[in-house]
């Protein structure tokens, strides 16, 4: 699972994000770019599950949620420091 993070989004914001996911038992990768970050939640199926039901679309700070593992990372291209949608 991806976690889209507004441009807006405070450091408080991120870190509530990231530790919602550690507390689900996954491991949170942020990457941050120019305008964004973007918050990487990697774990097995169990923890996955446990992330998903973590209602983090709501979270403030929260622009979007991509479900989906690696086909959803595999949207986004870093690129000087700023994260892309690709195609």
């Amino acid at each position: 699972m991806m976690i889209v993070m507004k441009e807006t989004a405070t450091d408080d914001e991120i870190d509530a994000v990231v530790a919602k996911i550690e507390r689900a038992g996954a491991l949170a990768h942020r990457s941050r770019g120019a305008r964004v970050t973007v918050i990487g939640a990697i774990g097995d199926v169990e923890q996955d599950v446990s992330v998903e039901g973590l209602g983090l679309e709501g979270q403030p700070g929260v622009d979007r949620v991509e479900h989906g593992g690696v086909g959803a990372v595999e949207q986004y291209v870093a690129r000087r420091g700023e994260v892309h949608r690709a195609g």
